[in-house]
């Protein structure tokens, strides 16, 4: 799908180049204009994630669905973002945001593992960690007092850190419980491309968003992802500001390794609200 729209979106910027025929102008609005930023916000997420596993015993294992063994399905987590200016038109995009969630409570299906099967009903400890980290180096092709208009090349890295362990009593009395566990760890990296966008309606109010994107078959991993934002700003102080957005983060990723072939399923959505900071 991307190699579909990727030249229609290269070619849009292009042709926005070209006509725009206002010169570079800075000072007008000084969310699009700071040299340096930084955005702290909360961000109200509504989390979805699930697991499978496929090797040579179990040729295609349940997929699980994670908040179906108790962790949280709603979340509010930290959201970072920084920006640097180069130049009027050169900038480096810096995010973080993640998650760390855990329950305890029984298996409402039977959970196929490395070690072997939890029984539906079992008490089971479930761990994940999600970590995404993005770097973007963007270039505005338009670059007014009012608008900024590019596209980027960045990466996304995300570490995803899973636990499911469980102990049965195999035989009724002491000494006969096993446990079953199932523990991976992901690093995986993400390369995308990206294009942004930000206007100003006056010296306090502007609008800004982005979509990034990336398949990848590369080593051991195989997926696709999907970024996107959309958010209003209102610049209170020369320095400081406020606002809200709404974001999207959705992977789904494949990591062979070996025997062994996990698929993870991520995605992220929700409102947010933030203070950015700019100098």
């Amino acid at each position: 799908m991307f190699r579909r729209i990727a030249p229609a979106i290269l070619g849009l910027l292009v042709f926005a180049h070209s006509a725009t025929a206002e010169e570079d102008h800075t000072g007008f609005n000084q969310t699009l204009d700071d040299r340096f930023q930084l955005l702290v916000g909360a961000y109200f997420a509504d989390v979805h994630s699930s697991y499978q596993r496929v090797d040579g015993a179990i040729r295609s294992s349940r997929e699980i669905d994670l908040e179906k063994l108790g962790l949280e399905k709603d979340e509010t987590q930290l959201y970072l973002y920084g920006r640097i200016r180069f130049s009027k038109r050169w900038r480096l995009n810096l995010n973080y945001f993640g998650t760390d969630r855990s329950a305890s409570e029984g298996a409402p299906f039977n959970i196929p593992l490395s070690g072997g099967t939890i029984p539906a009903g079992i008490k089971t400890r479930t761990k994940f960690k999600t970590k995404v980290y993005s770097a973007r180096l963007g270039y505005s092709f338009v670059r007014t007092k009012r608008a900024d208009l590019g596209a980027g090349l960045g990466l996304y890295v995300a570490d995803l850190d899973l636990g499911i362990k469980a102990n049965l009593n195999v035989g009724g009395g002491p000494g006969t419980n096993v446990t079953i566990s199932q523990n991976t760890d992901v690093t995986a990296p993400l390369p995308t491309i990206s294009v942004f966008g930000s206007y100003a309606f006056n010296d306090k109010v502007s609008i800004a968003g982005r979509a990034a994107y990336f398949t990848l078959d590369y080593d051991k991993y195989d997926g696709d992802m999907w970024d996107a934002m959309a958010s209003i700003d209102y610049r209170a102080f020369k320095n400081l500001g406020i606002g809200a957005g709404y974001a999207y983060w959705k992977t789904d990723l494949d990591v062979d390794e070996g025997n062994d072939r996990e698929r993870y399923e991520v995605r992220f959505k929700g409102p947010m609200l933030y203070v950015r900071a700019g100098f």
